[in-house]
């Protein structure tokens, strides 16, 4: 009986003191077993939360910074605008048989035909080709005009001849302009020795200027010099020498 009791009272404190080194506590096997409860349950709280906050934070925080990205990438620097596409302007050409010329107001084509026509007959004749009686507006052009004359001149065999162009004036001792509508100044205009002249013509007055063209061996007129201009009336021009009209056009 007495052993039985001591044995009993061993167990006891036996158990309380693993139950202490386990709960904490130097009472009952009962209160050792809430304690080891209560901190199982707490580890598996704090496992648990562990793993939802680990998925929720993981899923949540990848999501989240995923968004958080895109946000930044939208709100980073704006995109410069664009440049507006711009098309070359086309180069400016002449129909076949025309000299292209550059002016201050634009590219102008000229074609020198030949004929003895008078001022209004040699303008008519230019519209036929949707021109106008054309003047010179640079000494390039006029040098240009003048051996384009000579080329059409010389092959007939006349070695003097005359081109006439859009300069004139409404009387004697006016001034002179370009009819043209398309010639700037009067840089163009250079005038053989004693000219314009104010004669006249078979009654009728030198009122419209002319381009002389003219090569060794050909007729002298006045000191007259190739490539100038000289005063000769509007009306008509007699077929006594190589004779032509310059027509000229926008270019296109």
């Amino acid at each position: 009986m007495t052993f039985f009791r001591f044995y009993s009272i061993f167990i006891a404190n036996a158990t309380i003191e693993i139950g202490g080194k386990r709960g904490k506590s130097k009472y009952s096997g009962f209160s050792s077993s809430s304690s080891s409860s209560s901190s199982s349950s707490s580890d598996s709280s704090e496992y648990g939360g562990g793993r939802g906050g680990g998925r929720g934070g993981g899923r949540g925080g990848g999501r989240g910074g995923h968004h958080h990205g895109g946000h930044h990438g939208g709100g980073g620097r704006p995109r410069p605008p664009s440049r507006p596409v711009t098309t070359p302007k086309p180069t400016p050409t002449c129909p076949t048989g025309w000299t292209l010329f550059n002016r201050k107001m634009g590219a102008w084509c000229v074609q020198l035909f030949p004929g003895a026509l008078g001022q209004a007959d040699a303008e008519n004749s230019c519209r036929t080709q949707g021109a106008t009686l054309s003047s010179i507006e640079n000494a390039e052009e006029r040098s240009i005009v003048a051996n384009i004359g000579l080329n059409q001149m010389l092959p007939t065999g006349w070695k003097f001849g005359t081109i006439r162009t859009g300069l004139r004036r409404d009387a004697i001792g006016a001034p002179w302009y370009t009819t043209d509508q398309f010639t700037t100044g009067m840089e163009g205009i250079v005038w053989s020795p004693r000219e314009p002249n104010n004669a006249a013509y078979q009654g009728v007055p030198n009122n419209c200027g002319q381009l002389w063209l003219w090569v060794p061996g050909g007729k002298t007129e006045g000191g007259r010099v190739h490539g100038t201009f000289f005063a000769m009336q509007c009306l008509k021009s007699t077929p006594d020498r190589w004779r032509g009209f310059l027509c000229g056009k926008k270019a296109t």
